[in-house]
């Protein structure tokens, strides 16, 4: 059973408040799904485009897609920050609020079968235990239609031999699960419900500390 109590508070202190999209974001939708061209024109790549964010936070991401002509939806296991995420959108005047955020834990979603044929996932398989991210795939490959793309990012162990699980200890997301991966891992996390199609590892390193941050960025294919 994952527990809501540790990102409630998190939400609850502002700590994991976050308006604007990642960039491998907006390069996923514009290389994959459509590609703002101006102010309001947009060449469809997608014809139908229905969006999932998972793990959705306060919804930026789910912002961004009705920014860019993408019916988006999102589902995060916070109560905290999808009332925040209902909130923003009543000042934005976004439609449908009720429907468009959920509060779920992704290993049984409200949707149907075949819902969205997108779904973009930022920093969230790998912040909890790994056997409750794989039955979060199997759920995902449910409410996905056949084809459906996905973007998902993971944090890469700095040892390849090593795919460790560790309690986060630092104040920040404190008593939560941090899952890092190896190809290897990733491979079992998605086998049979989605092919990778790309995936690259992007470095941020600390010159004056000398810290790395690596994680590798995926783009997927429901099979």
């Amino acid at each position: 059973m994952i527990k809501s109590l540790e990102w409630d508070i998190f939400f609850s202190n502002k700590d994991n408040f976050l308006f604007y999209p990642h960039e491998e974001i907006v390069r996923f939708i514009n290389r994959f799904v459509i590609k703002r061209v101006g102010v309001d024109d947009f060449h469809p790549i997608l014809k139908d485009r229905v969006l999932l964010d998972l793990g959705c936070g306060i919804g930026r991401h789910v912002f961004y897609g009705l920014e860019n002509k993408i019916d988006s939806y999102g589902v995060d296991l916070s109560e905290e920050a999808i009332s925040i995420a209902k909130d923003i959108s009543c000042i934005k005047n976004i439609s449908n609020i009720e429907n468009r955020f959920i509060v779920s834990d992704i290993r049984k979603m409200p949707w149907e079968s075949n819902t969205f044929n997108i779904v973009v996932s930022h920093g969230v398989l790998d912040s909890m235990p790994f056997d409750v991210a794989v039955d979060g795939v199997k759920e995902l490959h449910r409410v996905t239609s056949t084809n459906a793309l996905l973007y998902s990012d993971l944090i890469c162990s700095s040892d390849q031999n090593k795919d460790l699980e560790v309690i986060v200890r630092a104040k920040h997301e404190n008593n939560t699960i941090q899952s890092f991966f190896t190809r290897k891992k990733i491979d079992k996390l998605f086998a049979n419900f989605f092919s990778i199609i790309e995936i690259v590892v992007i470095d941020r390193e600390n010159l004056i500390t000398g810290c790395v941050d690596s994680r590798y960025h995926l783009i997927l294919r429901r099979v």
